[in-house]
């Protein structure tokens, strides 16, 4: 198991109502347990990537393949772009809060 700690063998995870509740020394098998021998355990990871900003090339190269695309719209936007980049990703956040609030309106969500 990967921990804090670094790599440690013959440790077991207690969980408790869906949540890490401790890393422990394993005691006797109970019924519910999983064992994974020979396996490692890793801690779960946030995707925190997104394409938010891509929302303001909306419309622009919709006659172009992906590649044409990527080449000719997205990537000399993405080189302009690092300049300012809090700002236009702040603008094109706004954009989408604002469409998911409108597609969400009157939606018990």
């Amino acid at each position: 198991m990967l921990t804090p700690n670094g790599w440690q063998a013959g440790r077991a995870v207690a969980v408790t109502d869906g949540r890490i509740a401790a890393v422990q020394d394993p005691g006797p098998p109970l019924r519910g347990d999983v064992a994974l021998p020979g396996r490692a355990l890793l801690p779960g990871t946030v995707n925190s990537h997104c394409h938010t900003f891509q929302s303001l090339l909306r419309g622009l190269g919709d006659d172009l393949d992906f590649m044409g695309w990527r080449d000719r719209v997205l990537y000399p936007f993405s080189e302009r772009r690092v300049v300012e980049q809090g700002r236009l990703t702040t603008m094109a956040e706004a954009d989408l809060v604002a469409r998911v609030a409108a597609l969400t309106k009157g939606w018990a969500v």
